[in-house]
C-alpha cells in the first residue's frame, strides 16, 4: 500500500476510491450492531491491538491499508463491502456452493457449517452495487469519507444455502453438517462481527442496492451458463 501511495502522490489524483472490506470490524474495538463506519477503530492498548489484529488476517491487512491511505494526504473515499458476489468474483466461493446445491444428490454430503456460524448474521455485496457507489462518490465530489456498501438484507450461511437448494429443488434432501472445528471448510462469511449499516451511503451517495431476489437469479443464471467453461485454478 505504501508503494501505491507514493506512486499516486506524484500523480496528484483528485480522489482515491479504495474498496475495503467489512472484515476490518473484526479487528476493531467492540463495534456495535449493526456496524457503522465510526465503529472501525482499533484498540489503543498495544497488547489488545495486537491480539485483535490476529483475529482476522485479511481484516487486519485491509485496516492497515485504510490507515496508510488516511495518513497519506491524498483525498480518499473508502467503501467497506461485505462478502462480494457477482459475475466478476474470482474466489469461486459462490460457484462452489451453487454446484454443491445443484448436485446435492450426487455429492451426498452435508454442507460443512461451523456451529458458531449457524445464527451468525453477515452482509453480502453485489459487485455492480460497488460500481454504482464509486460513480456516485466521484460525481458528488465526496472526499475523505468512509461508507459501508452492502445489500439491504441480512444473511446467515444456513439460510443462504437453503435458498440455493430451494432454487434447484434439492432442499428436501440437503442438510448442513455442523461442527465445532474452527478450521472447517466454510467459505462464507469472511467477517464475524455482524451486518453492515448502509444508511450513510443511502444518505450521501443516494445508494440503492439491487433487489436481492433479482440479484440471486442473475447470479444463478450467470454461473449456470458458465458451467461448461474451463475455469483457471484459483487458491481459495
Amino acid at each position: 500500500m505504501e508503494d501505491a501511495v507514493e506512486t499516486l502522490r506524484v500523480l496528484n489524483p483528485d480522489v482515491w476510491v479504495f474498496v475495503s472490506a467489512a472484515a476490518i470490524y473484526d479487528v476493531s474495538l467492540n463495534p456495535e450492531q449493526p456496524l457503522e463506519e465510526t465503529s472501525g477503530v482499533r484498540p489503543v492498548d498495544p497488547e489488545t491491538k495486537e491480539s485483535y489484529s490476529q483475529q482476522n488476517e485479511f481484516g487486519n491487512n485491509m485496516m492497515a491499508s485504510e490507515e496508510v491511505l488516511k495518513e497519506s494526504g491524498i483525498p480518499y473515499v473508502v467503501l467497506r463491502c461485505g462478502d462480494l458476489i457477482g459475475p466478476r468474483d474470482t474466489t469461486y466461493r459462490w460457484w462452489q456452493y451453487q454446484i454443491w446445491s445443484e448436485h446435492f444428490d450426487i455429492i451426498g454430503a452435508g454442507f460443512p457449517v461451523r456451529k458458531d456460524y449457524e445464527h451468525l448474521p453477515f452482509s453480502m455485496t453485489f459487485g455492480r452495487d460497488v460500481g454504482q457507489a464509486v460513480v456516485s462518490a466521484i460525481n458528488k465530489g465526496v472526499r475523505n469519507e468512509i461508507f459501508n456498501i452492502a445489500m439491504d438484507k441480512t444473511f446467515t450461511l444456513p439460510h443462504l444455502l437453503l435458498e440455493l437448494c430451494d432454487y434447484f429443488k434439492t432442499s428436501g434432501s440437503c442438510w448442513a453438517d455442523y461442527s465445532d472445528a474452527s478450521e472447517l471448510y466454510t467459505l462464507y462469511p469472511s467477517n464475524h462481527m455482524g451486518i453492515l449499516n448502509i444508511e450513510k451511503a443511502k444518505a450521501h451517495l443516494d445508494f440503492c442496492t439491487n433487489f436481492y431476489g433479482k440479484t440471486l437469479l442473475k447470479l444463478l443464471q450467470i454461473f449456470m451458463r458458465r458451467g461448461g467453461e474451463s475455469f483457471p485454478r484459483k487458491e481459495i
